[in-house]
């Protein structure tokens, strides 16, 4: 079915593409409204994210595609077993039609964050394997960030990030602390001194006390380290705050 819709897609007119371009994209509604969703949804993902690679001007449909069509598919908070969450059986297509989608369109990252950390599991829920997803894909959007837009993303991130930094779950805190060693994802997040990296920084402190995981202690060093070699006059007054 996969190979026959891409081969449908490619001999079409663009008014066909545009009907199967809706009809995708209201299956793949429907399907993640689901409870447990259907084998098949990896798949239309596939496909879908094969037609963004192939988009051309930005259009008030691509913005409908991001809006009502991909992040929707986030909220689902079940599980299929005690450590597998529902969102794993499909969310590296999500994440690859979503790659596609801001490569194409930067700036739509700015209103693609609300919606995602909308969908972001409480501590309450245990919903630890859900979170580490997240992070994932907040590592690769953050990766495309363009530079105009790094202090929207950073203080838009930092109470999440903050949580996650701060975790007692150590899988957790090592995931997110994790975003600092990629150079491109870091750039946004030490990019606002003001506002953002005091949040996070607090979280990273821990009022003093120590991990109760070396390893995190490690890295939490590690990233506070980095956070002074970038701006040591914005580190210093953040440390104040």
């Amino acid at each position: 079915v996969r190979a026959l819709l891409h081969w449908a897609y490619r001999g079409a007119a663009a008014e066909a593409r545009a009907q199967i371009r809706a009809a995708l994209g209201a299956a793949i509604q429907a399907m993640g409204a689901q409870p447990l969703p259907p084998p098949g949804l990896p798949a239309l993902l596939e496909v879908l994210a094969s037609i963004i690679s192939g988009f051309g001007e930005p259009t008030a449909a691509h913005r409908f595609l991001l809006r009502d069509v991909l992040m929707p598919l986030h909220r689902p908070t079940a599980r299929v077993d005690e450590t597998t969450p529902v969102l794993s059986l499909y969310h590296e297509p999500l994440v690859h039609c979503l790659v596609n989608l801001l490569q194409k369109q930067p700036l739509l990252l700015v209103g693609s964050l609300p919606p995602l950390l909308g969908c972001w599991p409480e501590p309450r829920e245990g919903n630890s394997s859900k979170e580490i997803l997240l992070l994932h894909e907040v590592e690769r959007l953050l990766e495309l960030a363009p530079a105009e837009a790094h202090r929207r993303v950073s203080l838009a991130l930092a109470p999440t990030l903050a949580r996650c930094v701060g975790s007692d779950n150590s899988r957790l805190a090592e995931r997110a602390l994790a975003l600092y060693a990629s150079e491109p994802a870091r750039a946004p997040l030490l990019s606002d001194y003001a506002g953002a990296v005091p949040v996070v920084m607090a979280a990273l402190l821990r009022q003093g006390v120590p991990h109760w995981n070396a390893t995190v202690n490690k890295m939490t060093h590690t990233v506070l380290q980095l956070m002074r070699d970038t701006d040591a006059d914005g580190f210093a007054a953040a440390a104040e705050q």
